[in-house]
């Protein structure tokens, strides 16, 4: 599975989600060509040896949604400042081998935040 041509993408949220059988290999094949393919809009999931890969657009509504969580984290924090956080959106996250995902958002409470 080296193009993604040849990987089962959902395309629309209407589409049942579908894991397929893959390797680690598989996976950065399919980071590698998504980047190259669709660089604004996709989403690729590995969870032990199983694959997920999700090119829908995000509506409007999910924009919304998203930012407003941010723009909460962001008050809430700023209310309590002897908390430290970090706030990530937009990143793959990665335990080589085992796992990978590109969530929204993803908040980091402490100082021990991935750099």
């Amino acid at each position: 599975m080296s193009t993604i041509a040849q990987l089962i993408i959902r395309r629309s949220s209407n589409e049942v989600p579908i894991w397929q059988t893959a390797t680690w290999d598989d996976y950065l094949a399919g980071c590698k060509t998504a980047e190259i393919e669709q660089p604004d809009h996709f989403k690729i999931y590995f969870d032990q040896g199983y694959l997920f890969v999700d090119m829908e657009w995000e509506g409007i509504d999910h924009a919304r949604v998203r930012e407003l969580i941010t723009m909460l984290i962001a008050f809430w924090f700023s209310q309590h400042p002897e908390h430290t956080f970090d706030c990530l959106g937009g990143c793959i996250l990665e335990k080589p081998n085992q796992r990978a995902a590109a969530p929204d958002q993803v908040l980091y409470v402490g100082s021990d935040s991935p750099r």
